[in-house]
């Protein structure tokens, strides 16, 4: 059974993924290059860690990066095709 960390980061991994998803089929104009910066923001939240975010908020920022890379990884793959 998951531990409610893991629930969470499911849960943003999927809303993230599939948002991005829709985004890429919907506008045009969003390129990979958006994705890296978009990456490079989430990994600048992860340092700025402060006053501590908590175990739920990494969980979840770590879900959004994945998905992000995830997204660019494929989105290149297919390129090469």
């Amino acid at each position: 059974m998951k531990n409610y960390l893991e629930e969470h980061y499911d849960r943003v991994f999927e809303k993230t993924y599939e948002s991005l998803m829709v985004d890429r089929e919907k506008n045009s104009s969003l390129t990979i290059e958006d994705l890296e910066r978009l990456l490079e923001s989430l990994f600048r939240r992860m340092g700025d860690d402060i006053g501590g975010r908590g175990e739920i908020m990494d969980a979840a920022n770590n879900a959004e990066i994945a998905a992000v890379e995830i997204v660019i990884h494929d989105w290149k793959e297919e390129l090469k095709k």
